[in-house]
C-alpha cells in the first residue's frame, strides 16, 4: 500500500472538487477503483476495465469482466485483420499508441489513452439516481468521450 501511494504522489496527486485524486500510468496498478452505492458495487482492474458489477440487494454479480475495444469503420486491410458487420462494412481495431493514464478519484475512475489520432477518455462511476430515501433506481455507467 505504501508503495502505491508513494508512486501515486510522484505521478500526480491533485484535488478536483476538493477531494484527493491520483493520476498514474495505466500499468502502475494491479487493481483499480471500487465504486458503489447502496444498490450497486463496481470493481475495476488497474488498466481501467470493469471487473465485476455486483447487485447489493440480491448479493449476486450482474456482470463479470467488461473490456472495451475501439474500432473505426474502414476498408479491409490486405491481411484480413478486420471484422465485418451484417451489412458487409469493415471495422479495423485501434491499438493504443502509448501507455495511457488512470485517474482514481473517490467518485470515479478515469482512463485516458490515445489510439491512432483519437484521444479517448473513459469514465467509470456509479451515480445515485435520486435520493437514497426516494426509492429511485440506481445505475452504473461507463462513459466514453
Amino acid at each position: 500500500m505504501n508503495t502505491v501511494v508513494g508512486a501515486a504522489s510522484r505521478t500526480g496527486l491533485h484535488q478536483p472538487q476538493g477531494l484527493p485524486a491520483y493520476t498514474l500510468p495505466s500499468d502502475a496498478l494491479a487493481m483499480g477503483a471500487s465504486l458503489g452505492n447502496c444498490a450497486l458495487w463496481v470493481t475495476t482492474l488497474g488498466v481501467g476495465h470493469v471487473q465485476h458489477l455486483f447487485d447489493v440487494p440480491s448479493g449476486e454479480n450482474l456482470l463479470n469482466a467488461v473490456t472495451l475495444r475501439f474500432a473505426v469503420r474502414g476498408t479491409q486491410p490486405l491481411g484480413g485483420d478486420a471484422r465485418t458487420d451484417a451489412g458487409g462494412a469493415s471495422y479495423v481495431g485501434l491499438v493504443p499508441a502509448q501507455q495511457g493514464t488512470i485517474e482514481i478519484h473517490p467518485a470515479w475512475q478515469r482512463r485516458r489513452l490515445t489510439a491512432s489520432a483519437l484521444e479517448i477518455t473513459e469514465t467509470t462511476f456509479v451515480p445515485l439516481a435520486g435520493g437514497a430515501l426516494a426509492g429511485d433506481d440506481y445505475v452504473g455507467q461507463q462513459r466514453i468521450l
